[in-house]
């Protein structure tokens, strides 16, 4: 059964929500400040697992067999990524994915833009050797993709 704290724990997660094509969490280590500041914990992890709303893998999962370029959003602002090779690329997202009934229950929510992160997972992706863009002045597109 989910409860008002677990829809409480979910709503602050979703400001660690990225877009591209569908609402993707980027939470690559929760060791980080950036999520502990934010109480994104294990055990809240673990938490949004049992009652649906996430699936989690230690692991991580990748997004495989991008071209050359690909585009991600953070509320409405593009952040164009480019690989090294013209086909075949994959993107770490981290260990953290959204379940569909976690998708419609983001959809109800407007989270918080938490900028300490849009600058970290920036950081993260700039440390694996991806050329990184986010024009000025770009549309605010909150919720499209593509």
């Amino acid at each position: 059964m989910v409860e008002q704290a677990d829809i409480n724990y979910f709503k602050n997660f979703c400001q660690f929500v990225w877009f591209q094509g569908e609402p993707i969490p980027l939470i690559f280590d929760l060791s980080n400040r950036v999520y502990t500041q934010q109480e994104i914990t294990l055990s809240m992890i673990e938490r949004l697992v049992v009652i649906g709303l996430v699936h989690y893998a230690p692991e991580g999962y990748v997004k495989k067999k991008l071209g050359k370029h690909t585009r991600f959003f953070y509320h409405g602002k593009l952040t164009k990524i480019g690989f090294t090779q013209d086909a075949n690329n994959q993107l770490d997202l981290g260990t953290v994915l959204l379940t569909d009934t976690g998708k419609k229950l983001y959809a109800t929510f407007s989270p918080i833009r938490n900028q300490q992160f849009y600058e970290y997972v920036i950081q993260h992706w700039f440390q694996q050797g991806l050329l990184l863009s986010s024009p000025l002045g770009s549309p605010q597109r909150p919720h499209l993709v593509n």
